[in-house]
């Protein structure tokens, strides 16, 4: 059987490229729409459903922040960075919380007719508005459809 170059290239580029499960953004205003001053980060991975915190590692994920609106780009570090929503992807779900172990105040956000959702974060903790500290994302099809909180 011969397969001719361009199937061939096809075929390997299929299989060298990258596939993230889920991809999420978020980002440090209540909007996801960024403006100058927003600052806002792109996750994915093909992990599911671990708990990531922010401020810590998050082993096993792809990041990139982005300053200024999107203007500069880099690599995520470990410098503060407080999120208000949410941006999720098509073929992705997230849960986020108000703590750093996945466990209080949970919103759930995820797309339903193949275009990104944007989810803003308001849950109260005590007198205060809390933003998301920490949030677990998987595609989709994993998740039942118990609704948007």
């Amino acid at each position: 059987m011969h397969f001719s170059a361009s199937t061939s290239l096809a075929v390997l580029l299929a299989v060298m490229t990258p596939v993230s499960a889920w991809q999420a953004t978020f980002y440090d205003q209540w909007f996801c729409n960024p403006k100058d001053d927003t600052q806002y980060r792109s996750i994915s991975s093909d992990v599911d459903g671990a708990c990531y915190t922010f401020g810590k590692d998050m082993p096993g994920t792809a990041c990139e922040k982005f300053t200024n609106g999107g203007v500069n780009k880099g690599a995520c570090d470990g410098e503060a960075f407080v999120p208000q929503a949410v941006l999720v992807q098509p073929g992705t779900a997230c849960e986020v919380y108000a703590d750093d172990n996945c466990e209080v105040a949970v919103r759930r956000y995820w797309s339903t007719d193949g275009y990104p959702y944007c989810g803003v974060y308001d849950a109260g903790i005590g007198f205060s508005i809390s933003p998301i500290k920490s949030f677990h994302c998987l595609p989709y099809s994993k998740t039942d459809d118990r609704g948007r909180d």
